[in-house]
């Protein structure tokens, strides 16, 4: 039969079996052509011989679609079916499976695995099943609602975290192009809610480098070195467990060495294919970025710490570790420190009443730093950043700047204030000012000499004269009275 029409054509046709079809044709409108350019000339669609009046209903639809100016490729229609189909589930576990860097790189597993547990314990159950195109504003608020952060902010960090993931699959949604029409599953992006980044809750508490030494001796002697890398050396906990005999090149005397900082210990917690359950396990790989890998000096207290370390716990190995759990052998579970730190933390009073956390070491490391140079660049070298913004998150006031502060302060004053009159009470000396006299003459006095002065002297004398030496001074001295003989 003949079904030529005004709009399109209904022919019968004849398949090579001899099985008769219906199919239905038509030409894209001539306006189509500017923005799609390599639309085909002729669109088809086949229908069974007796469902010819289905062949003339697609036809009328399509006319009324071009008189309509809404006309789309069947494609775009395609890709609109899907957006109907495709769950949050499917799309976002595709997401996680196949995420990638700015730069093009893979995330690492543990990021991966961190993701699918945020999408398992937070985002699944109340999204999973949802089709991605019915996913709307109401349905991102209900979601946020489900997660219930407590008066004091606990559980505010990770619903930032599970909402930034959120954020990132809807975003690919609307930018991922299907096509090379630049086609996407979705139009426009459902979280319209805004969720800042909770307010941090650490409290920096500065340590100085007596309470420091007093808790590298606290601590079990196979960890008790983690205490200068952390905050002396500024490393970060995974770059510490991640370290290997090879990385750590030390002088024959000892007086200085090279840390290779190049991989890093991170922890994560994969599903059990068979219990589903999740386990943490520690993953040795690259560290947290590029600008990470670092080869730091090392001062000449700390090599000897590191030298005792090697020759006491580790096996002559390169690839050897340098940490390992006293069981296992194996690369050491960072809760495991965790919980000798607070052992060893006790022996501070001051520092287990303000509960100081582990990762405080690196604060003060970054801390200290930036009080022995103004460089931000060198700083930022051996804290492994690339921005100067992260950089300065880690720069706290420590209580030598604050007393160079008021040492200048006061300097400024000599000359402007009036000497004290004889009408007035002259103020008898303290024994603070005779310990600043005492650290201006040791300023002065050779390390060896320095240190037989100090040692003459009762501790808490000894202890007063130490604060009021400079950093460098301070340093020399501790490293010269560390490598000594006990």
């Amino acid at each position: 039969m003949s079904g030529r029409r005004k709009f399109g054509s209904v022919l019968v046709r004849s398949a090579r079996d001899g099985h008769k079809y219906v199919q239905a044709r038509y030409q894209p409108p001539v306006w189509a052509y500017s923005k799609w350019p390599d639309l085909p000339r002729h669109y088809t669609k086949n229908f069974d011989a007796e469902y010819t009046a289905m062949a003339e209903a697609w036809l009328a639809e399509q006319e009324r679609l071009v008189k309509l100016g809404s006309w789309e490729p069947p494609r775009i229609e395609k890709t609109k079916e899907l957006s109907s189909t495709i769950t949050f589930r499917e799309y976002a576990l595709d997401f996680v499976q196949n995420r990638r860097k700015p730069n093009g790189q893979r995330i690492a597993p543990t990021t991966r695995e961190k993701y699918l547990q945020y999408l398992d314990d937070y985002l699944l159950p109340v999204l999973g099943d949802k089709p991605m195109g019915s996913i709307g504003p109401r349905d991102i608020e209900k979601w946020a609602d489900s997660m219930r952060v407590g008066k004091a902010g606990e559980g505010a960090s990770v619903k930032h975290k599970a909402y930034v993931l959120l954020r990132e699959i809807f975003r690919d949604a609307c930018e991922r192009e299907l096509d090379q029409d630049g086609t996407t599953l979705l139009k426009s992006n459902p979280v319209h809610i805004r969720m800042y980044k909770p307010t941090a809750r650490f409290r920096y508490v500065d340590i100085s480098m007596e309470e420091l030494n007093a808790l590298y001796h606290a601590m079990p002697q196979r960890f008790a070195v983690v205490v200068y890398l952390s905050g002396v050396m500024g490393l970060r906990p995974g770059e510490v467990y991640g370290l290997q005999r090879r990385d750590v090149r030390l002088k024959d005397d000892l007086s200085e060495g090279v840390l290779d900082i190049v991989r890093a210990a991170k922890e994560y917690s994969p599903k059990d294919p068979e219990t589903g359950k999740r386990h943490k396990k520690v993953l040795v790989n690259e560290t947290k970025s590029t600008g990470s890998v670092r080869h730091p000096p090392i001062p000449g207290f700390i090599c000897k710490a590191l030298d005792l370390h090697l020759r006491t716990f580790v096996p002559d190995n390169p690839t050897a570790f340098l940490f390992t759990g006293p069981r296992t052998c194996e690369v050491v579970n960072a809760q495991t420190v965790r919980n000798a730190w607070y052992r060893a933390r006790k022996s501070v009073p001051r520092l287990e009443e303000k509960k100081v956390s582990l990762y405080n070491l690196r604060h003060r490391a970054i801390s200290h730093m930036k009080a022995y140079t103004n460089s931000d660049k060198t700083v930022m070298e051996f804290a492994g950043h690339e921005r100067l913004d992260t950089d300065r998150h880690y720069q706290h006031a420590v209580e030598t700047e604050r007393r160079r502060i008021i040492s200048g302060m006061e300097n400024d004053a000599k000359d402007a204030i009036p000497s004290v009159s004889g009408n007035d009470v002259p103020v008898p000396r303290n024994a603070g000012d005779t310990s600043v006299e005492i650290a201006r003459l040791l300023e002065r006095t050779d390390v060896a000499a320095r240190i037989t002065l100090l040692k003459v002297m009762d501790a808490n004398e000894r202890e007063e004269v130490m604060r009021r030496l400079s950093p460098e001074t301070k340093e020399e001295t501790l490293s010269r009275m560390l490598m000594e003989p006990q």
